[in-house]
């Protein structure tokens, strides 16, 4: 089944996107709202081997090597963790649907599921699928019209602006010892989670705690997917580490009173999330996490055996949460697309074709001229 082509539409100024697959398969998507976020860095801390030369890390933001696999303790190397993996390929999933948060909360973990935790922001590892939110192209049609309004002799053209490109994380699902309460926590903005199942593991259940656009490929057929996304209210955040470049020199007297402030306001969101967070789940939002600000593989349980390496498992079915435009195709297409987008908010919102604000002489309103009057 190929991913074959986007079709969107509009009511009012609420977009919606259709999603065509070889079999048919359909996306409807809504409103969407946004959340702030804070730094990341991984989780645990360095270790000595023989391949630090392959990996590098900074300690702001928790980057890793591209071929490096992110831990609960430090970080590993991708060949001891995958048979195979695709490198910097990119992927397509096979189809996408949506994944909708319902009433903002989810199940805690059950006694004897062993809990995998994993934080993340971006990735190295981009696909072709491009998330437009809601926000992006109301913030580019009003910055439009606002222009527009003040010069109305000076026809502009309507906005392209950056497409969002969907970034994979493979994550690798290794624990067999009891059932897996998968955790996968993001303030990252357009996140793929591609779920690589080790043999033997029981997935009982996989949440997603989102603040922006995300996606999970790959989750087994009848293993429950609960969304805490935007709109939850829900401000994902990690506590600040030591070892964080602004902790360090906020320490060090390095940026003044202002920084100190960012920092307490930091340490403010991160502790009202952990208070939510061990509300929902029973633990902290750091227990055993694989943390990272910029990571393409994560390994979320124990190390596999040499003998027991793990097969990788392309894009599948991908849920994505509730975003407005799911694109794909050549640069131009997506450019397109957005753009018609962005004019069919503006059309709805001004009750007539664009070109109408587009005036050789100033418009006049109660014979007082409305150039440069917004």
């Amino acid at each position: 089944m190929e991913l074959d082509k986007v079709v969107m539409g509009a009511v009012g100024v609420g977009m919606f996107v259709m999603v065509v697959t070889g079999g048919g398969t359909l996306l409807n998507a809504g409103g969407n709202s946004f959340l702030g976020g804070g730094g990341l860095s991984i989780g645990g801390g360095m270790s000595d081997r023989a391949d630090d030369d392959l990996l590098w890390w900074d300690l702001s933001m928790g980057k890793l090597h591209p071929k490096g696999i992110a831990t609960a303790d430090g970080y590993d190397l991708i060949r001891n963790v995958a048979a195979e993996h695709p490198g910097e390929a990119r992927q397509e999933p096979t189809a996408i649907v949506p994944l909708l948060a319902d009433d903002c909360t989810a199940r805690a973990p059950a006694a004897g599921e062993v809990i995998a935790n994993v934080y993340g922001a971006v990735s190295y590892f981009e696909s072709g699928i491009h998330a437009v939110t809601h926000a992006q192209l109301m913030s580019q049609a009003e910055d439009w019209l606002e222009r527009q309004v003040k010069d109305l002799t000076k026809p502009r053209p309507l906005p392209s602006g950056r497409l969002q490109t969907m970034d994979i994380v493979d994550v690798y699902v290794t624990d067999t010892s009891a059932p897996v309460y998968l955790i996968l926590q993001s303030d990252g903005n357009g996140l793929a989670w591609n779920l690589q199942i080790a043999p033997g593991v029981e997935l009982a259940q996989v949440t997603v705690v989102a603040q922006q656009t995300v996606g999970v490929a790959n989750v087994p057929m009848g293993v429950p997917l609960d969304l805490i996304g935007t709109g939850c209210g829900v401000d994902v955040t990690r506590m600040p580490k030591a070892q964080w470049d602004f902790v360090e020199n906020t320490r060090n007297g390095i940026g003044g009173s202002h920084s100190q402030e960012l920092l307490d306001a930091h340490y403010d969101r991160a502790g009202r999330y952990a208070d939510w967070f061990y509300g929902v789940f029973g633990v902290d939002p750091e227990r055993g996490t694989a943390g990272f600000g910029k990571q393409s593989y994560v390994l979320a349980g124990p190390l596999p055996a040499p003998e027991a390496l793990l097969d990788y498992t392309p894009m599948g079915v991908m849920h994505v949460t509730d975003t407005a435009l799911i694109l794909t195709g050549t640069k131009q297409e997506r450019q397109s697309a957005k753009i018609a987008a962005i004019e069919e908010i503006l059309v709805a919102a001004i009750h007539g074709p664009v070109t109408d604000l587009q005036y050789s002489e100033p418009m006049l309103r109660e014979a007082t001229a409305m150039q440069g009057d917004p």
